[in-house]
Parts: structure tokens; C-alpha cells; sequence
């Protein structure tokens, strides 16, 4: 293999299987490091051996397999966790331990762990302990609770390939922004989780790893590219994650598996160290998240996190300070957009739109006007053209030279990714301005549609209510349509998921008379048959306009209450 450096990094000088048997002995050893670290009751089955056929909805394993203590504890929700660690009764130590105990069981299940971090799961949660009982308070507002990270998102002293088999011995000697201020604010990371080839994909296959299942279904994807931070949540085995998005890849994880997560406006949260090829370019920029068993949890990882005022270590940050507020007071305009006028959402999606539609024409919320209006979609096939042209500036060439670095062949959805409107070779600056223009014009004109309905009561729409995706998970290797989530990086608008409900055999039949409008319509279209997303979980997404992350979060506990909720 070639070791002459590609972008940033210098690509392995070990055979194919050489450098895959290195990350997965990594992986494997630390594994069985956290019984040597954190030793388990006798009566925990989480290291026992696991049957060669599990059953297709995994989740149950967790309390199968864990002690009823540490089942407690994972299943406590995230804020009376954090209480009980600031009153004593929970150790950060043994809300570590029960949360790695319950990332061995799912990395068993779905396939999600990259690596295991007892050593320093101990060390910080030890040292947490100390502070607690030396002061009488915690250390911040995250103290002891355990968090999971995207592979990509680099740990000092630790490697990071972030899905290529060429970057398997690639060192990291610094801990990214981001990770400094998750540590200051008290979280105790203890888990690495998958991501698939290139990044590029919104399912987490790897030549590394292989493929990471739906905790809910196994024969279905659980999302990507932040696709293990969506299973270990979906599994119930970490209460929150680091995770990033460029075209949907902290939303389809958040949606498929059943879970809550933030996409937010670039500049509100640092990730801009974090590793991934293509480092410089700049047309369309991926952005950090958090994928989270709750919406509360989500507000606070955001919360904590800009508190730090992040800004100070990392300049390409907007200085805006997390704003506590309520935002509605009087009233809020949603608008829906049940379909984007290209790929018709599957049955169940239709009825969760109609559900939560229902439940906000009859919610009463301590006198708040809820006004809920149409959304016509402005162009987004057009969309998808201009930010799909503008992934790979340099026409995957840097991609496609890590691949041949690394020894291994694209998959398929890497491939799809790569025919997408991709240049046959780099842009020239000219053609590269031309594409930038046609971005920001398209977002202009996104803007000025979304100010013109105000026009009337000077209150324009206040987030939309759409689709998270054009169904439910869908079975593995055919996850090629990105439209409902990459519409709204190209906007570069905050969008936050949360679950509904589940598909259920019995109501959503597949319209037979159904006619699909173009070749994309017809592949999700044929995709869906109910009997084979038994048990898949359903998820709706609220949208702001940009750098409104708190909008937007307020908004969907707004839509919650209406649920029933709150």
C-alpha cells in the first residue's frame, strides 16, 4: 500500500486484512476490558455466549442480560440519572460500569461498537466521584453521565479511520473541541461507534466493521452515517451521542431507530476537527450533533455544550449564546409538508403526519394559539441537484484514491453516492463559483418563501412539521433517497426528529392503486410491504429557519405536549 499522504492523512502500510484484524482486534480487547475494569455480579449475562440466531427485534436482550441494578440504572431517563449521581445514590463509577456492561450486549445485537473505553470511562468517572464528594457538587451539568461518540469524532490516544481501512492506524494526538467541552461539562464517554465507508451513506455498512442492524428489526438499517449512535440509543444502551450530518446522517439513525436528535445550523456546535476526507471543502458543511433517548437530553448536550461559549477555541463558530427563554408565548405557526412533491412517504409515515396533525387542531396549551398552515415545497428536486453536485467538489477523487489506498472496494451505496450529480472531474474555480451561486441563490429564494408567510399577520411560519424520511427503516442496501433530510442541509436549517409511533401491519397497507410520479417514487414505492417492517419505529422531524436550534426544540415539546406527552 501506498503510504504517500492523501488530504490530511497518511494511509496504512498494511495489507487489506492486515489493517481490518488491527481495528478489529482494537474493538475486541476492549471489550473484554471492561469486565477486567468495571467486574461484574455474578449474575450478569452480558459476557455469556449469545445463540447464533437472535431474534429479529433485539431490544429485549438488555434486560435479559443485565443485572436488575444495572438495568435500573440504563433505564432510568436521563435527568433523574443525573439527579440521582448529584445526591449520591448512583456512583459515576457504577453508572459507567451498568452503561459499558449494557454497549457489550448491544454491540453483540446490532454491531455498533468500534471500541469500548473502559480505561477512561473509569479514570474520568473515578475522578468525577472525587470532585462530588470532596466539594458537594457536581462539576457540571453533564456529571457522570456516560456518552457514546461517532468513530469519526477523534479521542487522543486512541486511532480513527472513520470508515476506510487505508486510516486504521491513524493516531490521534488531541482531543477535539468538542470533546473538551463535553469533559468539562462532567460526561463520562464510553463507547465508539460505527460509521460506514466514505461517510457518504445513510446506512452503516463498512469493509471494517460490516454491517450495523436495526435494534428494532434486524433485517432493516438502523441509518447513517451516524448509524451506531442510533442503534446503541435505539437499543437503550447510551442515553446520548455525538454524532454528525451532512445529508441526513444524524436524522435517518435518530428516525430509524426510534430516538430523538438535533441537527443544528453550522457554527453553533465545533466538530470542524473531527476526522473525514475532503477536509477544506466548504460548499456544503457537515455539523455536529446529539442523538438521545429524549428531547430533554437534546436540549441539555446543547445547552452544555455552547454554555462553554465554544466559540473561543474554535473561530468558525457563530458567538450566539444557548438561549432558555420560552419562544412561544402567544402563538406558533407550523406548517406541514407531508410530501415533497418527488418520493411519496410510505403509509406509516402518512399516518403519523395525520396523527400529529389531529392531535394539534385539538391540543389547548395554557392559551397558545397553535395556527397550522399548508407548506408547498419549493423546488426540491432541484435542491437535491445543487447539493449532491456539491459534495465532492473534486469529483470523489480524494475518495476514490483512499479506497485504492486501503485495498477495498466501493460499496454499492458508496457508489450510488458517487454517480449522484458528481462531477466526471474536479470543478475549476469558475465552475466551482457557478455552483455556489446556484446554492445561495436557491437558498435566497427558500428564504424570502418562508419571510412571505407573514405577509399577512406578520407572524411567518414558525417551524414545519415533515417527514424525517419516506418511511420506516428500509431493509438493508437500498436507502437511496436522501430528499426529506438533505433538503434541509443545503438550507442549512436546524431540524430536530422525534418518534410516534411504529408501523403496524393491521392499518398501514401498501395503496395498491397508488401511481408513482417518477423513477425514485417507484423504487420507494416498491420497497414497501408492511410485513416487513414489523416493529419499525416511525419518526416525524421539525424544522426552523437557520441558527433557530432553540425554536425548534421548543417547537417539538410543544408538538409533544399535544401527544400527550408532557
Amino acid at each position: 500500500m501506498s503510504s504517500a499522504k492523501i488530504g490530511k492523512y497518511h494511509p496504512t502500510s498494511k495489507s487489506t486484512q492486515e489493517a481490518i484484524d488491527f481495528a478489529l482486534e482494537i474493538r475486541d480487547k476492549s471489550i473484554a476490558n471492561v469486565d477486567k475494569l468495571f467486574p461484574a455480579s455474578i449474575e450478569s449475562k452480558h459476557s455469556q455466549e449469545y445463540p447464533n440466531e437472535l431474534p429479529l427485534n433485539t431490544t429485549p436482550l438488555l434486560k435479559e442480560r443485565l443485572t436488575h441494578e444495572d438495568y435500573t440504572i440504563v433505564a432510568e431517563k436521563v435527568s433523574v440519572l443525573l439527579e440521582k449521581i448529584a445526591n449520591g445514590i448512583y456512583s459515576s463509577v457504577s453508572v459507567a460500569g451498568a452503561y459499558l456492561r449494557a454497549a457489550v450486549i448491544a454491540q453483540h445485537a446490532v454491531n455498533c461498537i468500534t471500541e469500548l473505553l473502559p480505561e477512561e470511562a473509569l479514570a474520568t468517572a473515578q475522578k468525577l466521584d472525587n470532585y462530588l464528594r470532596e466539594n458537594g457538587k457536581t462539576i457540571g451539568p453533564l456529571h457522570g453521565l456516560p456518552i457514546s461518540i461517532k468513530e469519526m469524532c477523534q479521542i487522543k490516544g486512541h486511532y480513527c479511520n472513520f470508515g476506510f481501512v487505508a486510516f486504521t492506524d491513524n493516531f490521534i494526538e488531541e482531543d477535539p473541541v468538542l470533546l473538551k467541552n463535553l469533559y468539562a461539562a462532567g460526561a463520562v464517554p464510553f463507547a465508539r461507534t460505527t460509521n460506514p465507508q466514505s461517510l457518504m451513506q445513510i446506512e452503516t455498512h463498512s469493509n471494517i466493521y460490516g454491517t450495523t442492524n436495526n435494534p428494532h428489526n434486524a433485517n432493516l438499517t438502523c441509518g447513517g452515517s451516524s448509524g451506531g449512535e442510533g442503534a446503541l440509543i435505539g437499543f437503550g444502551a447510551s442515553p446520548v451521542g455525538v454524532a454528525t450530518d451532512i445529508g441526513g446522517s444524524i436524522r435517518t439513525p435518530a428516525s430509524n431507530c426510534g430516538v430523538y436528535a438535533i441537527k443544528p445550523s453550522s457554527g453553533r456546535l465545533p466538530g470542524g476537527d473531527f476526522c473525514h476526507a475532503d477536509t477544506g471543502a466548504e460548499a456544503i458543511l457537515g455539523v455536529v450533533g446529539p442523538v438521545a433517548k429524549d428531547l430533554e437530553t437534546v436540549e441539555l448536550f446543547m445547552s452544555s455544550v455552547i454554555s462553554q461559549e465554544p466559540w473561543r477555541l474554535d473561530p468558525s463558530l457563530s458567538p450566539i449564546p444557548w438561549n432558555s427563554n420560552s419562544l412561544f408565548t402567544k402563538k406558533i405557526k407550523i406548517a406541514i409538508l407531508d410530501n415533497d412533491g418527488i418520493v411519496t412517504p410510505h403509509p406509516p409515515v402518512q399516518r403519523a403526519m395525520k396523527e400529529v396533525i389531529a392531535k394539534l387542531e385539538a391540543a389547548k396549551i395554557d392559551g397558545l394559539e397553535i395556527e397550522l398552515v399548508r407548506w408547498q415545497p419549493y423546488r426540491h428536486d432541484k435542491a437535491w441537484e445543487i447539493i449532491s453536485s456539491l459534495y465532492f467538489e473534486d469529483g470523489a477523487q480524494e475518495q476514490r484514491e483512499i479506497l485504492k489506498a486501503g485495498g477495498e472496494k466501493e460499496l454499492p451505496l458508496t457508489s450510488w453516492i458517487f454517480s449522484q450529480n458528481v462531477p466526471e472531474k474536479p470543478y475549476s474555480i469558475a465552475e466551482l463559483w457557478a455552483k455556489a451561486i446556484e446554492r445561495d441563490e436557491y437558498r435566497s429564494a427558500y428564504n424570502l418563501l418562508w419571510e412571505e408567510t407573514g405577509t399577512e399577520d406578520g407572524h411567518p411560519v414558525d417551524v414545519i412539521l415533515t417527514p424525517a424520511t419516506p418511511g420506516a427503516a428500509p431493509p438493508h442496501h437500498n436507502s437511496k433517497y436522501w430528499g426529506y433530510t438533505a433538503q434541509w442541509n443545503l438550507l442549512d436549517y436546524p431540524a430536530v426528529i422525534f418518534p410516534v409511533t411504529k408501523v403496524d401491519q393491521n392499518i398501514d397497507k401498501k395503496d395498491a392503486s397508488y401511481f408513482p410520479k417518477n423513477p425514485s417514487d417507484q423504487f420507494n414505492y416498491d420497497l414497501y410491504d408492511p410485513e416487513k417492517y414489523v416493529d419499525a419505529p416511525v419518526s416525524l422531524q421539525v424544522v426552523g429557519r437557520r441558527l433557530q436550534e432553540e425554536k425548534v426544540i421548543q417547537a417539538c415539546k410543544l408538538i409533544e405536549r399535544a401527544m400527550g406527552r408532557y
